[in-house]
Order: structure tokens, then C-alpha cells, then sequence
């Protein structure tokens, strides 16, 4: 039987070699108590319990798989005529991987990480 996160893998894998910008970047959907939302999303890690975005805890994005963990994701390839669409539950990942993740981050990323106040309304000041 053909696991699908293989084909994921292959193709990701395939447009890296061809040059397609940011081929890692998918469109997540959620849901909150008051609406829906969607946002760009970088997939930074395929394994064998899924695919994994990175994101701080306290952006609207957490909140709203916190309130309804039931997830959608596309994968659009314009050049291509390809679609991934998947659709599943998104869980935290493990401390060790995230932690991982963030060691392997380049020093600037991590600061802007700490520094970046995700989902928060920015003052025209």
C-alpha cells in the first residue's frame, strides 16, 4: 500500500530540484468559535505521525486548533497543475522536536521567533 506522506515527500522533493519558490509553503485552514480562517504555512518536517509547521503557541493559528483541531492543507503547484489537499487533525508537536527545530533555526530567526508578537494588531506609530 502507497502511504501518502511518501508521495508528499517526492513530490516537495521534486519541485525543490526544479526551482519552485518556497514548495514547502501550504495553505492551513482552521476554524474558531467565530469564523474561519486560512494563512501561508511552511511544512518544515515530514515523518511518519505527519507534517509539521512551526508556530508560536500564542498566534491566532494555535488558538484556533486549540478551540477545533479538525485541520485542512493545500499544497498548490501552479507550473505543475498539481494539488496535495489534506485534511486531518493538528496536534502540538513533541518538546523534543520543536525544541530541535528551534536550536537548528539560525541565530536571527530565533531572535525575531522570540521577538515577534504573531497575530498581535500593529500600531501605526
Amino acid at each position: 500500500m502507497i502511504n501518502p506522506l511518501d508521495i508528499v515527500k517526492q513530490w516537495l522533493e521534486e519541485y525543490e530540484a526544479l526551482g519552485v519558490y518556497e514548495p514547502t509553503a501550504a495553505v492551513l485552514c482552521t476554524r474558531s468559535k467565530k469564523s474561519v480562517s486560512s494563512r501561508v504555512v511552511l511544512i518544515r518536517l515530514i515523518s511518519e505521525e505527519g507534517l509539521y509547521f512551526f508556530t508560536n503557541l500564542n498566534s491566532q493559528k494555535s488558538k484556533d486548533i486549540k478551540y477545533d483541531n479538525n485541520v485542512a492543507l493545500n499544497f498548490y503547484f501552479r507550473e505543475q497543475y498539481r494539488q496535495i489537499i489534506i485534511q486531518g487533525t493538528a496536534q502540538p508537536a513533541a518538546d523534543v522536536v520543536a525544541d530541535e527545530y528551534f536550536t537548528n533555526r539560525s541565530r536571527n530567526k530565533q531572535i525575531s521567533a522570540w521577538a515577534s508578537k504573531q497575530s498581535h494588531l500593529l500600531n501605526n506609530e
